[in-house]
């Protein structure tokens, strides 16, 4: 059986410049070949993520589309409402950053949900310096190198042109901080916008709606406990309307039933769900 010792994840602190826009900044490594049994499945948690595999390759497969990211290539993960199946080579490295949900558009001069439900090449997303990106992190022989090149590369990337939007921020906030349990009615008085205004501006900056995020974010929770073994029974009565609402959405999510997801291996999500 694949070992969690295989892998190593390590985060980094993230430059001053970059806070108010990057939640984390993390290279992840294994040195053993993923098992057929092990599941690889990602869940989507809200936040769009930049990945650089410096070290062999990587396939994904989200929407039933198969993708291949070579070594040295950089790309662009969009806010997901449903999981992805990722598989590492041996061996294999990268580097991740994750963007804080209202702050992604800081960084791109596109909708963001344009990329919803998507992984783009960061060459076909920001053209030219997208490539020269690529081709400096593939010359820098330190991981440690790799990461500060990318986040002086984001720092130059912060749109000025893209004011910080407070409303949804606070949007953010709050549908994290009650783990998507707000009503859209209670967020929309409490910022003083009707549904239909705060829908249009939340989708704007983030990618998806209020009610899709606030989704996410109920699913996450539970998702998260589930795999680091905090999950309790009849947890899920506090989020979701019944046992059969709770199972509906998973399985949406997920592609299968909580029980079976419970009964399988997804060591790459322990790893990463372990260092949140």
């Amino acid at each position: 059986m694949l070992k969690a010792a295989s892998f190593s994840f390590h985060t980094y602190l993230v430059h001053e410049r970059l806070k108010p826009f990057v939640k984390k900044i993390w290279t992840f490594e294994n040195t053993a070949k993923m098992l057929n049994s092990d599941l690889n499945l990602i869940a989507p948690n809200g936040e769009i993520k930049m990945i650089i595999s410096y070290r062999n390759g990587m396939r994904s497969t989200i929407g039933n589309i198969d993708r291949d990211h070579k070594e040295n290539r950089c790309f662009i993960i969009g806010l997901h409402t449903t999981s992805g199946i990722m598989d590492w080579d041996m061996n294999y490295g990268s580097i991740g950053v994750e963007f804080k949900p209202f702050a992604a558009c800081r960084f791109f001069k596109f909708p963001l949900i344009e990329i919803r439900n998507n992984i783009y090449n960061v060459s076909e997303l920001l053209n030219q310096r997208g490539t020269e990106l690529e081709d400096q992190i593939a010359e820098i022989e330190e991981v440690s190198g790799k990461v500060e090149f990318v986040q002086k590369f984001l720092a130059t990337q912060i749109r000025s042109d893209a004011e910080s939007d407070s409303v949804v921020e606070f949007a953010v906030n709050r549908i994290i901080s009650t783990s998507g349990l707000i009503k859209y009615g209670t967020l929309s008085s409490e910022i003083g916008y009707s549904t239909r205004q705060l829908n249009r501006r939340f989708t704007e900056v983030v990618g998806l709606n209020p009610k899709e995020f606030s989704n996410i974010i109920r699913f996450d929770r539970i998702f998260r406990n589930m795999k680091t073994g905090n999950f309790v029974d009849n947890e899920f009565y506090d989020a979701y309307y019944d046992q059969s609402h709770f199972i509906k959405h998973f399985r949406n999510v997920t592609g299968m039933t909580p029980k079976r997801y419970i009964e399988s291996t997804n060591v790459a999500a322990e790893i990463f769900y372990s260092n949140k």
